[in-house]
């Protein structure tokens, strides 16, 4: 299947971690917080499941899309990876970026999580050759009254919400 629209904002190539401060979180200031918290403080129950989906190389990834010559970025920088599925009818749509960046060398990874089109959650990770950042890693969010999802790097699961 090959994804048709993101809803991810298209600025999203030009975050950095040295825009505002040299915190991994600076990055959640562009989504809507109030969505994100309520995500987080979300009790989960059990797991479901495990999700299992392919992930796609999105059009504005480094490796079909140069980045800008100043931005300074490493190799195969940034990328953009996303996912999309159907759970209860809903459609489910999970971005993955990640940027390297030299002069001082600084990363982040940061997964958005999308339901029907809207922001339903966020997580990240980050660090500077500075010695910030930090991690809130998995991402969660919110998919129905009953569920919520967790995402990181060891995969997309599924679980029983319990508020």
């Amino acid at each position: 299947m090959t994804i048709q629209r993101c809803p991810l904002q298209d600025n999203w190539r030009e975050w950095d971690l040295f825009a505002e401060a040299t915190r991994f979180n600076h990055l959640s200031n562009l989504v809507d917080v109030a969505t994100n918290q309520k995500a987080r403080e979300a009790r989960r129950g059990k797991r479901l499941r495990l999700i299992e989906a392919v992930w796609e190389v999105a059009p504005d990834d480094a490796s079909v899309q140069c980045p800008p010559k100043d931005a300074n970025f490493y190799k195969g920088s940034p990328c953009h990876k996303h996912i999309e599925f159907e759970l209860d009818g809903q459609l489910v749509h999970i971005d993955r970026m990640y940027a390297s960046k030299g002069g001082p060398g600084r990363s982040y990874t940061e997964f958005r999580v999308f339901v029907n089109g809207k922001f339903a959650g966020r997580g990240g990770g980050a660090g500077t050759s500075l010695g910030g950042g930090g991690s809130d890693l998995p991402a969660v969010a919110l998919v129905s009254n009953d569920k919520m999802l967790t995402v990181s790097e060891d995969g997309i699961a599924l679980w029983e919400r319990l508020d």
